[in-house]
């Protein structure tokens, strides 16, 4: 009986890790859609004109801004250089680093995606101050830090 819920513990988790998974992927074709789905010329313009619950947090939402840009330039650095032939004959792919790219490049998304809501609350930057401090890049590789706080409250 013991065994019996152990195996069933073990499915659960799995099951629940794969739910979280699949639900990131769909979010991320939403994103992807989403942004393909607003004229680049507008992209700018939408972006720009947050208003903020606390006049005070427009300190706190230059730096996440700011922090989100290097971020992404790291990204699409890394990106970059992952296209070279002889780059992917030297190495193949690790299974975690690309786990690791892709929760990377979603995390990106939905920070950059509350900055362009039309109200941003000083928690919500809060939020996207802590997805951005757990994606981290050294010696050309992501270190991201799990977190459970998937979407801000």
């Amino acid at each position: 009986m013991e065994y019996q819920q152990k195996v069933n513990c073990v499915k659960t988790s799995e099951s629940i890790e794969e739910i979280m998974k699949e639900s990131l992927r769909i979010f991320w074709e939403f994103v992807k859609a989403d942004e393909d789905a607003t004229p680049w010329i507008l992209r700018g313009f939408i972006g720009s004109h947050a208003e903020l619950q606390d006049p005070s947090d427009f300190d706190l939402m230059e730096v996440v801004r700011s922090d989100l840009h290097k971020k992404e330039k790291k990204l699409r650095e890394m990106l970059g250089t992952g296209n070279c032939i002889i780059n992917k004959l030297k190495k193949p792919k690790e299974d975690r680093s690309n786990q690791d790219l892709f929760f990377s490049k979603v995390d990106l998304k939905l920070v950059g995606r509350v900055l362009r809501m039309s109200k941003v609350e000083t928690d919500q930057l809060v939020w996207c101050r802590r997805k951005l401090s757990n994606i981290k890049f050294v010696e050309r590789r992501i270190c991201r830090e799990p977190s459970f706080l998937l979407f801000p409250c």
